[in-house]
């Protein structure tokens, strides 16, 4: 369970990390929110003391929501980057 909890925070350090609001559309911003309100869902539901099973579903969740915004605003920088 370790190795997931330190996956996670890797990736949430990276998900905070790339997003610029200042060069962002409103629909990467908005993405963004609604990733960050199923990330405290997500952190309600650990919160509750769930079993290992429960808690392990939770966490696989949370890693794979901040990978899919990780590479959402990578892909905003990127074609920021590329001027366009």
């Amino acid at each position: 369970m370790q190795v997931l909890m330190d996956r996670s925070a890797q990736l949430e350090k990276a998900f905070y990390a790339q997003q610029d609001d200042a060069i962002s559309s409103a629909s990467v911003i908005a993405a963004n929110i609604g990733i960050e309100e199923q990330l405290a869902a997500i952190d309600a539901g650990l919160s509750q003391q769930p079993s290992p099973e429960d808690a392990r579903a939770l966490w696989q969740q949370r890693i794979s929501l901040l990978d899919q915004g990780l590479q959402l605003n990578r892909t905003n920088a990127d074609f920021n980057a590329a001027g366009r």
